[in-house]
């Protein structure tokens, strides 16, 4: 894979949730996803429907403890895959409580 610059280190953390998009004049407004990986400044999700490079959309997530949270976030990059999509998002603007969903999957992804 080489030798990537992130400002944040990412783990394997296997999420299930959705994206929802904010134009949704051409596709489904929702699209389910699985993350591959997490970090606090982003992921790596596996998807059905490809999204678009620069699509703002908010990645919702199964909180650990049960609920939903959503997370901002700005698709980066797309790749067609064997099973779909895989799409890498960089999370914009988090608030407190955002970033502790996040740190939630996070820690949970250690214990395993």
């Amino acid at each position: 894979m080489g030798n990537e610059n992130r400002s944040s280190q990412r783990k394997l953390v296997a999420v299930t949730g959705f994206v929802a998009r904010e134009d949704t004049s051409w596709s489904s407004s929702e699209v389910a996803v699985q993350t591959l990986n997490l970090s606090r400044t982003g992921a790596l999700l596996q998807v059905q429907e490809r999204l678009l490079p620069g699509e703002v959309c908010a990645l919702t997530l199964v909180k650990p403890n049960g609920g939903y949270g959503d997370i901002p976030a700005r698709v980066v990059w797309v790749a067609r895959g064997d099973k779909g999509y895989r799409a890498g998002v960089a999370f914009r603007n988090l608030n407190a409580d955002q970033e502790y969903l996040v740190d939630l999957h996070l820690m949970r992804s250690e214990k395993h």
